[in-house]
């Protein structure tokens, strides 16, 4: 039992050596100095460790440009909850006309490899106005990512029993609620 049991910890330990490794490389090479970087062989470990990289990073206003990401990631996301929700309660509660089409026709977008629909977006947004805007990023990311979210909480939402939807509107809720 005890063989056993070192052998599983020295696989799973070789197992996370090699999942980490890129992540090691890239960060005991961040620490290198620039003529470092390019040896031949190239080294592991930096001889000498320097801060100088992350500084250049930190001086070109990453800071700045991390803030405008997480912006448009966050009201992305939340936009596309919002619709993903709603579209998703709908088409796992309601049956209407042409939903199952409608929603076939939101599984197939996926199939559409996203370099495809870069110039159609890319002209809309130009005769929008919306170049350089994130208005613009916003909108072509909740295009991206909406049929994905409606197809999986319509799913999610199928799996919640309609008697609990029944009993909390019997308390008092609302079909909102």
């Amino acid at each position: 039992q005890l063989q056993k049991t070192v052998g599983m910890n020295i696989l799973m330990l070789v197992i996370v050596l090699v999942i980490d490794f890129p992540f090691l490389w890239m960060l005991f090479t961040s620490l290198k100095e620039k003529s470092e970087t390019i040896t031949v062989p190239p080294t592991f470990l930096p001889s000498h460790m320097t801060w100088d990289a992350f500084r250049s990073v930190l001086k070109a206003d990453f800071l700045g440009y991390f803030a405008n990401s997480l912006y448009i990631a966050l009201l992305t996301t939340g936009i596309a909850l919002l619709f993903g929700i709603m579209a998703g309660i709908g088409f796992s509660r309601y049956r209407f006309r042409g939903s199952k089409g409608f929603k076939i026709g939101i599984l197939v977008t996926q199939l559409f490899p996203l370099i495809l629909l870069i110039p159609p977006y890319y002209m809309l947004m130009s005769k929008l106005g919306l170049l350089d805007n994130h208005a613009s990023l916003i909108i072509t990311y909740c295009a991206f990512t909406l049929p994905f979210c409606v197809w999986m909480l319509t799913t999610y939402f199928a799996t919640v029993p309609v008697d609990m939807e029944e009993s909390a509107m019997i308390d008092g809720t609302t079909k909102l609620g």
